[in-house]
C-alpha cells in the first residue's frame, strides 16, 4: 500500500516539470515568399551573373518563391526591414573584409534577420571571417560571428589546418555532397571545427582532424549541415574547379523547407459556419492523440508555397466552399506526395471534382437514418465496426474508376451513388474525401479524423492512454422487493386497453409477451442471484475491474422534512441486500463511488429534460451531502470515503461542484458524459475550470449498443484508447434500456458479444477502476510525446521515468525487425497497425 501510494506520488510529483515540455499547437505562421541572395561585386559579381543564380535561383523560384539579389559592397541600410523575407543565401568566395566596421556589421545585420524568424543559409565562405588594417589581415571577428552560427544550430570552433595527413572523412550524405566529384581532404586542404548545437541539425559531410588539440575534443566537424533556422557549407567543400560537389538543388530545396522528421499534420480552416466548434474538436482530438499540428487560415497561407506543407504528414481540411481555401496550394501539395483529408463535404466546384474523383456530384444535400457501413481495412487491425442507425447528410456523388470507396449508405437502393467516404490516388499524393459533415462537430467522430491520417499517411504515430472502464450507476442502491414482472403486464395491458392506432396496439401486445416469458424474480433477487453473479463472472472473462456509485434514496427531497435529510430508502431491500451489496462489491475489488443522497441533481434550477427538483441553496446540499458522507462511514469505514463522483441525470452545476468539494475533499473525479443528449453536463477529459475535480466521462452505455453507441466506443478508442462505458442493475427492468423487456439473456448475449469482439481485437487494455484511470489521465494528459521518422526508423520521445508506462500505435510499412527501448504490445501485419509500450524516454521502431 505505501509503495503504491509513493509511486502515485512520484508521478504527480514529475507532472509540473512535464508541463513545461509541451508542445505548443497554434496557428502556423506566414513565411514570406522572397529569397534575399547575397553576392559580392569585389569578386567580379553582379545581379545577372553570379553563383546563387547560376546554382539556386530555379530551384528557389520553381517552388512559388521570388529571388532578390543584392550586392554585399552596397552595404544593407538600404534593404529596410526585411519585409516578405524568408531566408538569407550567401555565396562568397573570399572570406576577408575592407574593415572591422564591416565585418561587425554584417554579423548584426545577419543576427537581425535570424531573431526575426529569417532562415540564414551560408554557402562556401561566410565572406567575412576577418579585415584588413593597413597591410595586416587580421582574423578576430569569431566572437561577433559565433553568435549568428549558433541560431543556425552550430558552434564554429576553428582549429584550421590544411595537412591532409591529419584530416579524415568520417561521414558522407554521396547524394547531398557528392553531385559532380567525390569528396576529397588531399584536395580541400581545408579544416575548420564546426560543432552541432541542436537536436535538429542534419550532417551531410563530416570530418575529423586526427591531431585536433584537447581543446577541441574529438576533432569531429560538420563542415555540411541543415538544420530547421539555416543552412551551412564549408568553402572547398563545395566546387572545385568547374566542379561542383554540393548538390545545389536538394540542398536549397531542403534548408528552404526543412522538415525535422516529427510527424504533424497541417490543418486549413475554410468558411465554415460554425468554425470555433470545429477547430475546438479538431484540438482536442490532436490533444488526446498526441499528434503535433498547425492550424491556418486562408489568410494566413498567403506567405506560403506547397513545398513549405511538405513537413506535414497530412492536411486536413475542412470548408464549405472550395473559394475559401488555397486550392493551388493543396492541389500543388499533393502533386508532390502530399496527402489530404477532406472532412467534410465541399460545395460542388468543377475543379474540385477533377480532384477528388467526382464525375457527378449533386448540390443538393439528402438526410439519411440508415447509418453507413466503412470498411474494416479503415480501422485498426481491420476490425469490423457499423456504423447503423446513425443520422448524417450525405450529397449523391458518381465517383470516378480510380476512386476506392471506404464506407457507403445502408440502403437497399442506390448505396454506390452515396458514398459517405473514399480515397483517391493522385499524381504521388493521395486523398481521402468524406462526402458528409458528420466529423465537422461531433466528438463522436474525433477518431475518424485521426484514423483519416492513418489512412493516406505512409508512416503515422499517436499516443494511447489504453484505459478501460466499466462503471456501475446506482449500484448499490435502494431496492423495493418488488416483481416487476406483473406490475408491468398489468401497466402495459391497461395502455392496451385504450389504444386505438393498430401500430401502437401491435407494438404493446409484443411487449405484453415478452414480459409474460420472463422470470417471476423480484429486483431483490435479481440482483442478488442473477446480476450480480454474471457481473462477477465477466470479471474473470473480459478483465473488468469495476467502479460502481452508490445511491442512499430515490425521495425527491431537496428541502428536507422537520426531521431533516436522513438515510431510509438504503434499508429497505431484503435481508439488508443493498448495504451488503456494497461490502461485496468492495471485496471483490470494485472502487466505491458516490452517485448521490439521491437522485436529484445538484442544481440550483430544474434541469429542462428531467425530472429533478433543484435544490435551494449550497447550505441545503452540504447537509444532504455531510448526511452522505455520515451513513457512509457508519457502513464502510472513513478509509473507504469515495474517490469518484457520478451526477445523477449527469447532470451538476458549480454550485454542486462546490457543495460536493467541501463535504468530500476525498473525491477528485466528477463524471457525467462525453456528448449530451438531453441536457446533460457535457466534459472532457480534463481538469474542472478551477482543477479541484478531474472530469472522466461516459462515452457508451448499457447491455448493447443503441444508435452510435457501437461506433462510437470504437471511434473514442481510435483517438486515444480509451474505453468509458457505464451500466445500471436495473437495465433489465427498464423498456428502453432492455429493448422492449427483451429480457436478462438477451442483454447478456448482446454484451458477452460486443465486448467479445473488442477483447478479440484489442486483448490488451487495461481495464482499471476510475480511481487508478485518474492517475493515468492526469499523468497522460500532462505529457509530451513526439515521434519522429528517420529512414526505416520511428522514433518514439516520452517523458519517460516515475515508472510510468507509455501506450503508442503506429502503422509502418512493414514488419519490424527491432524493438529498441520497448515492447512489442500487438501487431497485425496485414494491416501494418503495431502496438508498443515504453517507459524510457526514446525508444524506437526499425523495420
Amino acid at each position: 500500500m505505501k509503495s503504491s501510494f509513493i509511486k502515485r506520488a512520484l508521478i504527480l510529483l514529475v507532472i509540473l516539470c512535464v508541463f513545461l515540455t509541451l508542445p505548443v499547437y497554434s496557428f502556423g505562421q506566414t513565411k514570406g515568399l522572397t529569397v534575399l541572395c547575397i553576392y559580392k561585386s569585389s569578386e567580379g559579381y553582379s545581379d545577372d551573373s553570379n553563383p546563387l543564380k547560376w546554382f539556386f535561383e530555379k530551384d528557389i523560384t520553381s517552388n512559388g518563391l521570388r529571388v532578390k539579389y543584392h550586392d554585399f559592397d552596397k552595404g544593407f541600410a538600404s534593404l529596410g526591414n526585411l519585409e516578405d523575407i524568408r531566408a538569407i543565401v550567401t555565396w562568397y568566395n573570399g572570406g576577408v573584409v575592407a574593415s572591422k566596421d564591416i565585418g561587425i556589421n554584417y554579423a548584426k545585420f545577419m543576427i537581425n534577420a535570424a531573431d526575426k524568424g529569417i532562415k540564414i543559409i551560408v554557402v562556401n565562405s561566410y565572406g567575412a571571417y576577418g579585415y584588413k588594417e593597413g597591410n595586416e589581415t587580421k582574423w578576430d571577428l569569431l566572437p561577433y560571428i559565433r553568435p549568428l552560427f549558433v541560431k543556425i544550430g552550430i558552434y564554429f570552433q576553428g582549429f584550421w589546418t590544411n595537412n591532409p595527413n591529419n584530416i579524415k572523412i568520417i561521414y558522407k550524405d554521396s547524394a547531398m555532397v557528392e553531385k559532380d566529384e567525390k569528396q576529397d581532404v588531399t584536395k580541400s586542404l581545408h579544416y575548420q571545427q564546426i560543432i552541432p548545437l541542436r537536436e535538429d541539425v542534419k550532417t551531410f559531410l563530416q570530418l575529423q582532424r586526427t591531431d585536433a588539440p584537447p581543446q577541441a575534443g574529438d576533432g569531429k566537424s560538420s563542415v555540411i549541415v541543415i538544420s530547421k533556422t539555416g543552412a551551412f557549407a564549408l568553402e572547398n567543400y563545395v566546387v572545385r574547379g568547374s566542379k561542383v560537389m554540393l548538390n545545389t538543388s536538394a540542398f536549397i530545396r531542403e534548408a528552404l523547407f526543412y522538415d525535422d522528421g516529427y510527424l504533424n499534420v497541417g490543418v486549413i480552416i475554410g468558411d465554415l459556419d460554425r468554425s470555433e466548434t470545429v477547430i475546438n474538436n479538431i484540438r482536442y482530438a490532436f490533444k488526446y492523440a498526441k499528434i503535433l499540428y498547425d492550424i491556418y487560415s486562408k489568410e494566413k497561407l498567403k506567405g506560403i508555397v506547397a513545398g513549405d506543407l511538405s513537413e506535414y504528414e497530412a492536411l486536413v481540411i475542412a470548408t464549405k466552399t472550395k473559394s475559401a481555401i488555397p486550392f493551388a496550394l493543396i492541389k500543388g501539395y499533393v502533386e508532390n506526395g502530399g496527402k489530404c483529408i477532406f472532412m467534410n463535404y465541399v460545395e460542388p466546384d468543377n475543379e474540385l471534382n477533377e480532384f477528388i474523383g467526382v464525375k457527378e456530384y449533386a448540390k443538393q444535400i439528402e438526410y439519411f437514418k440508415q447509418g453507413f457501413t466503412l470498411t474494416p481495412s479503415f480501422f485498426m487491425n481491420g476490425v469490423n465496426v457499423p456504423g447503423d442507425d446513425i443520422d448524417c447528410n450525405v450529397r449523391r456523388a458518381i465517383v470516378e474508376n480510380d476512386v476506392r470507396v471506404l464506407g457507403k449508405l445502408n440502403t437497399l437502393f442506390d448505396a454506390e451513388k452515396y458514398p459517405v467516404v473514399w480515397e483517391r490516388s493522385f499524381k504521388k499524393g493521395k486523398i481521402v474525401y468524406w462526402n458528409t459533415n458528420l466529423l465537422d462537430e461531433s466528438k463522436l467522430t474525433r477518431g475518424a479524423i485521426v484514423q483519416s491520417i492513418y489512412r493516406v499517411a505512409d508512416i503515422f504515430a499517436s499516443g494511447m492512454i489504453n484505459v478501460g472502464l466499466i462503471m456501475i450507476d446506482d449500484f448499490p442502491a435502494p431496492w423495493w422487493n418488488v416483481a416487476y414482472k406483473p406490475y408491468r403486464i398489468k401497466y402495459y395491458s391497461d395502455m392496451l386497453q385504450n389504444e386505438k392506432d393498430k401500430f401502437n396496439r401491435k407494438k404493446l401486445e409484443e411487449i405484453i409477451e415478452k414480459l409474460k416469458k420472463l422470470p417471476d424474480e423480484t429486483d431483490t433477487l435479481f440482483i442478488s442471484d442473477v446480476w450480480f453473479k454474471d457481473i462477477l463472472a465477466w470479471q474473470k472473462q473480459f478483465g473488468f475491474v469495476y467502479s460502481s456509485f452508490l445511491i442512499f434514496n430515490y425521495n425527491r427531497d431537496t428541502k428536507a422534512d422537520e426531521a431533516g435529510f436522513s438515510v431510509r430508502d438504503f434499508y429497505l431491500s431484503q435481508n439488508g441486500l443493498s448495504t451488503k451489496m456494497g461490502i461485496a462489491a468492495l471485496e471483490n475489488g470494485f472502487e466505491l463511488g458516490l452517485h448521490g443522497y439521491n437522485h436529484m441533481s445538484l442544481t440550483l434550477t430544474k434541469p429542462a429534460e428531467y425530472d429533478s427538483v433543484p435544490w435551494p441553496d449550497k447550505k441545503t446540499m452540504i447537509r444532504a451531502l455531510t448526511v452522505s458522507k455520515n451513513e457512509w462511514i457508519a457502513l464502510y469505514g472513513e478509509s473507504a470515503l469515495p474517490f469518484s463522483y457520478v451526477a445523477p441525470h449527469n447532470i451538476i452545476d458549480a454550485t454542486g461542484l462546490q457543495a460536493l468539494g467541501e463535504v468530500f475533499p476525498t473525491i477528485r473525479v466528477v463524471a457525467t458524459l462525453y456528448v449530451a443528449k438531453s441536457g446533460e453536463v457535457e466534459q472532457e477529459f480534463d481538469w474542472t475550470p478551477d482543477n479541484r475535480f478531474y472530469q472522466i466521462p461516459r462515452i457508451t452505455s448499457g447491455y448493447y449498443f443503441q444508435d452510435f453507441d457501437k461506433f462510437a466506443l470504437y471511434d473514442a478508442f481510435h483517438n486515444f484508447g480509451v474505453i468509458s462505458h457505464f451500466i445500471h442493475p436495473d437495465d433489465v427492468f427498464d423498456e428502453m434500456r432492455s429493448k422492449s423487456y427483451e429480457g436478462w439473456l438477451w442483454l447478456k448475449s448482446n454484451f458477452e458479444k460486443e465486448f467479445g469482439t473488442l477483447k478479440q481485437s484489442y486483448p490488451w487494455i487495461r481495464w482499471m477502476t476510475v480511481k487508478d484511470a485518474f492517475y493515468e489521465f492526469v499523468v497522460y494528459n500532462s505529457s509530451a510525446i513526439n515521434f519522429k521518422v528517420k529512414n526505416n526508423t520511428l522514433e518514439i520521445y516520452t517523458p519517460g521515468g516515475a515508472g510510468h508506462s507509455y501506450f503508442i500505435r503506429a502503422r509502418i510499412p512493414k514488419q519490424h525487425k527491432q524493438l529498441i527501448n520497448c515492447s512489442l504490445v500487438q501487431y497485425t501485419p496485414s494491416t501494418g497497425d503495431i502496438v508498443v509500450k515504453t517507459n524510457k524516454y526514446k525508444s524506437a521502431i526499425v523495420w
